[in-house]
């Protein structure tokens, strides 16, 4: 999802979901299956799936505003044609010449295939859990240990960071 002048542009229709974790939580359970005296082949530490239309309606609900949503599709990204540039991407390509040889035309196309991986459902984990045999979900097996907080949502974690913005609007 980029954010611009209040404009939200989505790879394909926004209705592909998206897994996250907030990475001291992903932390967290890593360090507590240290622990576990076996490990089986997968673990997840995902905390939260939404669709990036949700999200979207996440940003508008905290930051007190609509937004006006754009749509790219998934053959632009792969042609790294991408609507609209993340606001920092000049100054990532000018900032790290050696990282970005290639300057803005690079952070362009690593932007979109992130984007179109997003879009073609590479970020949503939640088919794992329940697909993926030997699969441990640390965030249920560790729910309610003591000492053990809950996890970070992204609902929390954008209210937490946009809130404010949204109740001075």
């Amino acid at each position: 999802m980029i954010l611009i002048l209040n404009i939200a542009v989505l790879p394909a229709d926004g209705e592909t979901k998206m897994s996250m974790a907030f990475t001291t939580d992903a932390a967290r359970y890593v360090a507590l299956a240290l622990d576990l005296a076996k490990w089986p082949r997968v673990l997840s530490t995902v905390t939260s799936t939404v669709t990036l239309n949700e999200l979207v309606r996440l940003a508008e609900k905290n930051l007190g505003y609509t937004m006006t949503v754009r749509y790219q599709s998934v053959e632009k990204l792969l042609r790294h044609e991408p609507l609209a540039d993340l606001l920092g991407n000049v100054d990532i390509a000018t900032a790290f010449p050696n990282r970005f040889p290639g300057g803005l035309d690079q952070v362009r196309a690593l932007v979109a295939d992130l984007e179109a991986g997003v879009a073609l459902g590479a970020y949503d984990l939640s088919g794992l859990i329940d697909k993926e045999q030997g699969c441990l979900d640390l965030v249920r097996a560790f729910e309610g240990l003591e000492g053990v907080p809950p996890p970070r949502r992204i609902e929390e974690f954008m209210e937490e960071a946009w809130g404010r913005r949204g109740s001075t609007m």
